[in-house]
């Protein structure tokens, strides 16, 4: 399998993206439907195990999730690189630091992808969020303006300025997230180039 672009053919089931964004997934998720498709579908549901499941017996899965996903990444994760000024940022999970349940899952992803390919990549926790959240997935708020409300920039790790900020998420479903990460980073850092990387997206 290799990262696809969310082109025209597949724009329309995520209503937020737009022609001009750059977007790549690596599969497809079918909302409850575990058994859907290649082992990948899989992983995204194991990622997704909330906190509160930490230390029960089937926790071992989401480590192995976040390993499988950080290796897809890094055979990637040098040519990303290549481009002067590239940034990986994660996006913020739907807790706050701090909080029980928060899940820091896509940023392990990014630095086990670096060390594993043995990467020295620009990886910062860019956006964080104001206060706690329900995860979208668990009916909270896909409403950009929200998101955009509820982000803001960690000025402790703003220097250098990025050029390209590489957004990395877990699953594309409305695409909201991804345009609320666009428009903060935008807003703080002029025209910066902005590119999605999605393990899933959701059909």
């Amino acid at each position: 399998m290799r990262w696809t672009r969310i082109d025209d053919l597949v724009r329309a089931d995520h209503m937020h993206l737009q022609p001009g964004d750059e977007c790549f997934c690596f599969c497809e998720f079918k909302a409850g439907d575990q058994w859907y498709g290649p082992v990948s579908q899989q992983y995204i549901y194991n990622l997704k195990k909330p906190m509160t499941q930490k230390g029960l017996r089937d926790w071992k899965y989401k480590g192995q999730a976040i390993d499988a996903c950080a290796e897809v990444l890094g055979r990637d994760m040098g040519k990303l690189m290549q481009q002067p000024g590239a940034v990986f940022v994660p996006v913020p999970p739907s807790k706050t630091k701090g909080h029980a349940e928060y899940d820091d899952r896509m940023l392990q992803v990014l630095r086990k992808a670096s060390a594993k390919e043995k990467l020295n990549a620009d990886i910062r926790e860019l956006v964080c969020q104001r206060k706690d959240m329900q995860a979208s997935h668990l009916g909270g708020s896909r409403n950009i303006r929200e998101l955009i409300q509820n982000y803001e920039i960690n000025q402790s790790c703003t220097e250098p300025p990025p050029k390209i900020a590489i957004i990395v998420d877990d699953l594309v479903t409305t695409g909201a997230h991804f345009k609320a990460m666009q428009s903060v980073l935008i807003a703080e850092f002029g025209q910066i180039k902005t590119l999605g990387l999605f393990m899933g997206r959701c059909i």
